[in-house]
């Protein structure tokens, strides 16, 4: 039957992966004979032998075809179905399961069944499920699983009864349990979950129902059926205990941690990602992400998470800014994974957000220190060599790259006569008159000493730049008003335009000899270097 096409008469429910039914359509209703199925559970509408075999298949919906099982319905008693399970891929997170029933044939209710005497021995005999029969005056009857599954020999009288048995943090429910059993407000389908002790001294799990035939002149007592679960229940507490430290681990971690999913919503933020975008739980699940990353990294991140549901791309680990609620950037380093369902598809992604923001400053303030002069704040001799070469890659064909060099006169007087700290002050002043007579867009940076460089790019004609060089020398020709009071300096300047030189070096050697000439000529001048006509 595996491979028939699904009918239109067959049964059709969704199970939510607590094993509660979601959705139920009309078939599904009239082959339980239950117009009510939203809500309660699955295996309680299977016959109980079987309902070990469905909670397997709906761990592993993928891995297994159609199985024949027993439904217990509220008219007829028991129908034979073939059961199909797969998972729902509309679900985002886990994937609810699809469950098909195909009703095969219906068996006769088991009170109008007739078995010999022989059958029903052979029955008990052979159950899996221990059957206890418990009289009223505390007598009681079990079946040969007894001792096979809780190892205590036949005809063991435990001290103070069956009960005695029962775990006693779990004593007081099996005793209402068992009462309202005697009472007639307990079925058959509703277990109650025990741990009973083995001949060993350990609690076993059991799933245990009752039936009151105290009455029945056959059996005289409260039969009760105990199922073995104690694998499902180390089962389901391994799973609690993953999820447990996984809940610990999320909303304990310094670090931000989403679940996004496919389609790029936020299904749930961490507090530590929430403060760092300044944003309450409520604002973020549900929201697109793309609201709290920089517009300039949405591309890359939506190419990751594309690359990553194609399996093209497993894991990304980016540095991206994100933005605060405030409207300031966050850096950030993210690590992002897919996180797949048991048969390989993708179902979400989980990122994990480390906020940079100090490691980037401290990056920045240290970048500026290697590149700047701390005395003037300039850029400096290292960094001018980077303006040189990129100004010289720039160069436009409409226009000229000028180069000044800036040779300051007296200057040393200035420290032999004061002292450093006046001549670091006049330092200062002069950084200060350079940036305010130069073009905009004209990088100045302190050579070293007592000597700057000036790089004019995009400079209509040599004459320019030879004005340009004439305003700087007037400018640091002014008095200076010191601490230590009134000093006047000169300048001689060094111009050199980008013709037929073959590098930015050679650019910045002639306007240094340039400069030098202006010295040797009487100094606080300006010379050219072979300026082209």
């Amino acid at each position: 039957m595996d491979n028939e096409e699904e009918r239109a008469d067959d049964a059709r429910l969704v199970v939510e992966p607590s094993g509660k039914i979601r959705e139920a359509d009309e078939s599904a209703e009239r082959l339980l004979g239950r117009p009510n199925l939203i809500g309660t559970p699955l295996l309680e509408h299977l016959h109980p032998t079987d309902r070990r075999i469905v909670a397997s298949l709906l761990t592993t919906p993928q891995q297994h075809g159609a199985r024949v099982v027993r439904l217990i319905d509220q008219g007829l008693g028991s129908q034979v179905a073939e059961l199909r399970v797969s998972y729902d891929a509309g679900d985002p997170i886990k994937g609810s399961i699809i469950v098909s029933l195909r009703g095969l044939s219906t068996f006769v209710a088991p009170s109008r069944t007739a078995y010999t005497s022989a059958q029903l021995e052979k029955l008990f005999l052979a159950s899996t499920d221990i059957i206890t029969v418990l009289m009223p005056n505390g007598d009681w009857n079990a079946s040969p699983a007894g001792t096979r599954i809780l190892g205590h020999q036949p005809g063991y009288e435990p001290e103070g009864g069956l009960l005695s048995l029962v775990h006693p943090d779990d004593f007081e429910r099996a005793v209402v349990a068992l009462s309202e059993v005697a009472g007639g407000v307990r079925t058959q389908r509703e277990a109650v979950r025990v741990r009973v002790r083995s001949a060993d001294g350990d609690y076993m799990h059991f799933d245990c129902s009752g039936q009151d035939l105290t009455h029945d002149p056959d059996v005289g007592g409260i039969v009760i059926v105990a199922r073995d679960v104690t694998g499902e229940q180390r089962a389901e507490d391994e799973r609690a205990d993953v999820e447990a430290r996984y809940r610990a681990t999320f909303e304990r971690s310094p670090l931000g941690i989403a679940m996004i999913g496919l389609d790029g919503h936020v299904i749930e933020a961490n507090d530590a990602l929430c403060r760092m975008v300044g944003r309450e739980q409520d604002a973020l699940v549900g929201q697109d992400v793309d609201g709290i990353v920089h517009p300039s990294d949405r591309i890359l991140l939506s190419e990751h998470r594309a690359n990553q549901q194609t399996g093209a791309l497993m894991r990304a680990s980016e540095t991206i800014r994100l933005v605060h609620e405030d409207g300031h950037t966050v850096w950030a380093l993210t690590d992002t994974s897919v996180i797949e369902h048991p048969d390989g598809s993708p179902a979400y992604h989980i990122a994990l957000v480390a906020d940079i923001t100090d490691r980037k400053r401290l990056e920045a303030r240290l970048e500026h220190q290697a590149f700047h002069d701390s005395l003037t704040g300039l850029p400096n001799r290292a960094r001018l060599g980077d303006l040189l070469e990129s100004a010289w890659r720039d160069r436009a064909e409409d226009s000229y790259l000028a180069v000044l060099f800036v040779d300051l006169d007296h200057f040393k007087a200035v420290n032999d006569e004061r002292d450093h700290d006046a001549g670091d002050e006049l330092l200062g002043i002069v950084a200060r008159r350079l940036r305010a007579v130069v073009r905009g867009g004209d990088g100045v940076c302190r050579y070293g000493g007592d000597e700057f460089v000036v790089v004019c790019q995009k400079v209509d004609s040599p004459h320019i730049a030879m004005e340009l060089a004439d305003r700087i020398r007037t400018s640091l020709s002014r008095p200076y008003l010191l601490t230590s009071g009134e000093v006047t300096i000169g300048a001689s300047l060094g111009v050199a335009i980008a013709s037929s030189q073959e590098s930015p070096a050679e650019l910045l050697r002639s306007a240094d000899r340039a400069a030098g000439q202006a010295k040797e000529q009487g100094r606080n001048r300006v010379v050219a270097a072979d300026i082209p006509l």
